[in-house]
């Protein structure tokens, strides 16, 4: 019972800690908005939109997360990690041309290949007259006429579009930002195991269902640790994206964030994590041995 009441302890001092954290970094982005509206409307544009839309599910995070739900709070975190990941990968350019560039390929070709696997997914819905005909960019993909799509193919060959389309995947723009950057991005594809287990939950393939069902055969005590070791995790990884993003739109600017009045919250909140992590790894002690004997 005791240890009990100390992992939820450490989930609430998790939880406090992250809303420190994140409250401080939202409200750093007023110091620098202008800087970046200057160097880069679309930049501007983009990291607005894009953080707004990764603290909105980071409220969804939390929810979830504190009402016991893993798996849901997992689908909504993957989410989250695609946001960000795309922010950080347009951020962590090494020049304002590389950041051009790269928001150029998302807004204009990589604009055009979703738009074009839109148009084609619902040409069978075109001329269905209780499809929603209002002005939306999902009613214009499937009214698109055959020149409207030859005229969107002709701006990037097929070869280019298949190039742009494998940059821009998570696990490629995971894999660049992890090779490419010393300090926290180099170990930037651990998230690729959450992002993947996620994937199989939200697609509800036999991998997903496996794990569901793994989670649910475990012993009370050790599920229960599953349970808070994972949405812990989450919240504590979240967290620390979003820090991260935040320093690179600082250092976009030529700035740097202030990180010193949100050192100890970071401090507490990564024991915590350690703490409830350390107490589930300790139930699976048996199956690395068992591993290790063969």
């Amino acid at each position: 019972m005791g240890e009990m009441k100390a992992i939820e302890d450490a989930y609430d001092t998790i939880l406090e800690n992250s809303l420190t954290i994140v409250r401080y970094s939202n409200s750093s982005l007023v110091n620098v908005s202008e800087k970046l509206r200057k160097i880069d409307e679309k930049l501007y544009f983009f990291a607005y939109h894009y953080l707004r839309f990764a603290n909105q599910r980071l409220t969804f995070i939390y929810f979830l997360s504190n009402n016991g739900n893993r798996y849901d709070t997992q689908i909504i975190f993957r989410t989250f990690l695609e946001c960000l990941t795309r922010l950080i990968y347009i951020t962590y350019k090494d020049s304002h041309d590389g950041i051009k560039t790269a928001l150029e390929e998302i807004f204009i070709d990589l604009s055009d290949i979703q738009f074009l696997r839109t148009s084609t997914n619902l040409a069978p819905l075109s001329g269905n007259t209780s499809f929603p005909q209002n002005s939306s960019n999902m009613w214009r993909a499937a009214k698109t006429t055959s020149e409207e799509g030859n005229e969107v193919r002709t701006r990037t060959t097929g070869k280019d579009r298949s190039r742009i389309n494998h940059k821009y995947s998570f696990s490629e723009m995971v894999r660049e930002i992890s090779t490419s950057r010393a300090g926290p991005l180099a170990e930037f594809n651990v998230m690729l195991h959450s992002y993947n287990q996620a994937s199989h939950i939200a697609h509800a393939d036999l991998m997903g269902i496996n794990l569901v069902e793994d989670f649910e055969s475990r012993e009370e005590d050790e599920g229960y640790l599953m349970s808070f070791a994972h949405r812990s995790s989450m919240i504590s990884d979240a967290t620390h994206l979003l820090t991260i993003a935040y320093k690179l739109i600082y250092s976009v600017v030529g700035d740097a964030l202030d990180l010193a009045p949100i050192n100890n919250h970071v401090r507490l909140m990564d024991d915590a994590t350690k703490l409830i992590n350390d107490a589930f790894y300790a139930t699976q002690a048996h199956l690395y041995e068992a591993s290790d004997s063969r």
